[in-house]
């Protein structure tokens, strides 16, 4: 009977240690989850200013994207990736690159260091304007 209730008894104070493991997995996920948030600001100021700046010191940056994106699609082995042309940014990884109906480029950028896994959408337009937004890393 003796070892019957030490048994007894270790079971629940393993049940106790396993819930206080949980709860506390629980509490560090949400405080991920907030200190994530809390960097998403800085992601999407991070994208605007390298797209913004690159576009001002290179008047052609639209024009050479689209064209690299063309030439791209057509399938040839030795063609440049677009994601190695476009602005780079310090926290995010370009993952995603469209040319818009009007003429203007989007890059899809997922943060790394910054707002881990947070994706933002910058379009440069053909008037030379750069407007940058939290986005869906999968639907565009």
């Amino acid at each position: 009977m003796a070892f019957r209730r030490k048994l007894a008894k270790a079971a629940v104070w393993l049940t106790f240690a396993w819930m206080a493991v949980v709860a506390g997995f629980i509490v560090w996920a949400k405080w991920a989850h907030d200190n994530n948030e809390h960097e998403v600001p800085t992601l999407i100021a991070a994208v605007d200013d390298s797209v913004r700046t690159a576009s001002s010191q290179d008047t052609g940056l639209l024009q050479k994207l689209v064209l690299t994106s063309r030439i791209e699609s057509l399938g040839d082995p030795g063609a440049t990736d677009v994601l190695s042309v476009v602005p780079t940014v310090q926290g995010a990884e370009p993952f995603q690159f469209m040319v818009t109906d009007d003429g203007g480029a989007a890059i899809g950028y997922r943060g790394t260091s910054l707002a881990n896994d947070v994706c933002v959408r910058s379009v440069l337009t053909p008037t030379g304007t750069v407007q940058t937004s939290r986005a869906s890393c999968s639907v565009w």
